[in-house]
């Protein structure tokens, strides 16, 4: 998660589909740094972070602002585990998210809620961060 980036995007959702009887969206964004803190190896209890601008990743249209702070939580001699927690801040409300894991370039972070139109929200999102590790793509499956 070094340089990490999380994002969303809501006008044109990527598909619909029913899911335990509500309908599921599913929103694609890239996130790109702008400003970066800390060490993602650096000892248990350290933090690291972002913030940056999202974009809708089919267009590239403006979509707002991220940003998420990780603290390591345990280390071994070939990995790491860190406790992360990722904010969206989109034209229609933010998107809060949280996850524990292995600092890796592909993972999941659960929604754990929201504000304006992402009031009450829930699901989770897939993260790919690319090998700068100054953007990601985001790929959010809100319910």
């Amino acid at each position: 998660m070094v340089g990490l980036v999380s994002s969303l995007a809501m006008a044109t959702p990527a598909s619909a589909a029913q899911h335990d009887g509500g309908t599921e969206r599913v929103l694609d964004v890239t996130t790109t740094d702008a400003q970066r803190f800390g060490d993602p190896t650096g000892p248990v209890g350290s933090a690291y972070g972002a913030s940056g601008k999202t974009t809708k990743t089919k267009t590239g249209a403006p979509f707002g602002t991220y940003g998420f702070v990780c603290t390591i939580v345990g280390r071994s001699s070939n990995s790491s585990t860190a406790q992360c927690n990722t904010s969206l801040a989109t034209p229609h409300g933010q998107i809060t998210l949280q996850s524990v894991r292995p600092l890796t370039t592909s993972f999941q972070e659960a929604i754990t809620g929201g504000t304006g139109d992402y009031a009450n929200a829930r699901g989770y999102a897939q993260f790919t961060v690319n090998p700068d590790y100054r953007s990601a793509r985001l790929r959010l499956h809100l319910m």
